[in-house]
């Protein structure tokens, strides 16, 4: 009896999501259906329910069962279809990740504020920890000693002047020297 009333509720379960004209149509076939595959009908199925109605502490027994049985079901379920919607959603997320590395790849490149000011190392590190997803690491980690010394800049005017010749030497045109072939074993002419 546990095994058909569990067929039974799972098909009364499936013909409430559909419209009543669509579940009038089908309801007699998913019964039959049902009934033949436990090797029973629904007289036998009738009368059985009616000796269970009559003691109530049996049939509370039978339908302990059923429910027992119908809760693991949804259980099997749900642990099917949370493994598929993990997917689904690991999906979703990996496409939303690399669509905002897009974007700011796209920003980056094309989108640059006209006040952007000079670069300077501080402000260089920062931006990369922050978008390295280290944030939390800015307060904590400073470089003990500047990177690069400072240099002590002159101004412009306090620079000597670098002294310049007055007058080029002049020297002379040597494409017309003849050339004098030098008698060598280790040099010999191309001809």
């Amino acid at each position: 009896m546990t095994d058909i009333l569990v067929e039974v509720h799972l098909i009364d379960g499936y013909l409430n999501t559909l419209s009543a004209d669509s579940s009038r149509r089908v309801i007699d076939g998913y019964y039959q259906q049902a009934f033949t595959n436990l090797g029973t009908d629904s007289a036998t199925f009738n009368r059985s329910m009616k000796y269970y109605a009559e003691d109530p502490i049996l049939m509370a027994d039978v339908y302990e069962k059923v429910s027992g049985r119908l809760m693991k079901m949804d259980q099997e379920y749900s642990k099917i279809d949370s493994i598929r919607n993990a997917g689904i959603q690991d999906s979703v997320r990996l496409v939303t990740h690399l669509q905002m590395l897009a974007s700011k790849a796209h920003d980056l490149i094309l989108n640059v504020p006209k006040e952007a000011g000079k670069l300077t190392y501080d402000a260089y590190r920062e931006t990369f920890i922050t978008e390295a997803g280290l944030g939390s690491l800015i307060g904590k980690y400073t470089p003990a000693a500047p990177l690069v010394p400072a240099v002590e800049q002159l101004p412009e005017k306090a620079l000597p002047p670098i002294p310049m010749p007055e007058q080029e030497k002049t020297v002379a045109d040597s494409t017309n020297i003849p050339l004098t072939p030098v008698k060598s074993p280790l040099v010999k002419p191309v001809m």
